[in-house]
C-alpha cells in the first residue's frame, strides 16, 4: 500500500512539472515568437516555390497559425486590442503571400497577373479574380502604383498567343512589399507588447 502512495506521489510530481509551463505559457508571446521564426525565414532570398513550401507543407507557419489562433481567443487579447489587431494583421499578410502563390501556380510562368485588361478575350473586366487582385492593391498603396514609382504594376500593350494585355502585377514584387509590411507591423506588435 505504501508503494501505491509512493508512485501516486511521484506521478503527482510529475504531471506538476509537465503542468506548469502549460498553465503559465504567455499566448502573446508564443504568438510573437512563432510569426518571428516565420518572418525569418521568409525574409531569405527564396524562389517562389519555396515561399509555397514555407506556407504550405512547413510547421513553422502552421505553428504560427495555431499559436496566433490560441492567442486571439484567449482573454489576453481581450485585454491589449491593439496588440491583437496587430498579431491578426500580420496573419493575414502571410495568408494573403499564400492566396498570391497558390495563384502562381495558375498563373504565367514569370509570375505576372494581368489586372485591368484592355479586351475581354481572355478574362471578362471587373471579373472576380480582377476584383480581388484589386482589393490586394489596396490594402497596399505602396503596391498599387507603377513600378517606376515603386509599385508593382506595369502596363503591357499587345496581344500575345491570343490574349490582350493591360495593367500587369509583378507577384514577386507585391510578396516582397507585404513582407516588408509583415516585418513593420511584427515590430510594431514587439513593442505594443513590450509596453503592457
Amino acid at each position: 500500500m505504501k508503494k501505491i502512495y509512493i508512485f501516486a506521489l511521484i506521478l503527482f510530481c510529475c504531471g506538476i512539472v509537465f503542468l506548469i509551463p502549460i498553465i503559465y505559457t504567455n499566448p502573446a508571446k508564443e504568438a510573437l515568437t512563432a510569426l518571428k521564426k516565420v518572418e525569418t525565414e521568409m525574409n531569405t532570398e527564396m524562389s517562389l516555390q519555396d515561399y509555397s513550401f514555407l506556407l504550405v507543407e512547413n510547421t513553422k507557419f502552421e505553428n504560427a497559425n495555431f499559436k496566433v489562433d490560441l492567442y486571439l481567443k484567449n482573454e489576453e487579447a481581450k485585454k491589449n486590442l491593439e496588440l491583437a489587431k496587430l498579431i491578426d494583421k500580420i496573419m493575414e499578410h502571410y495568408n494573403i503571400i499564400l492566396l498570391i502563390i497558390n495563384s502562381i501556380k495558375e498563373s504565367y510562368p514569370d509570375a505576372m497577373v494581368v489586372i485591368d485588361r484592355e479586351s475581354t478575350d481572355y478574362l471578362s473586366k471587373n471579373s472576380e479574380e480582377e476584383r480581388i487582385w484589386q482589393a490586394i492593391l489596396l490594402k497596399y498603396p505602396i503596391a498599387n502604383k507603377p513600378e517606376k514609382d515603386g509599385g508593382v504594376i506595369y502596363t503591357m500593350i499587345g496581344r500575345s498567343s491570343g490574349v490582350c494585355y493591360g495593367k500587369i502585377i509583378k507577384l514577386r514584387s507585391l510578396i516582397q512589399i507585404i513582407l516588408k509590411q509583415a516585418s513593420i507591423d511584427l515590430k510594431r506588435a514587439y513593442f505594443c507588447y513590450e509596453q503592457k
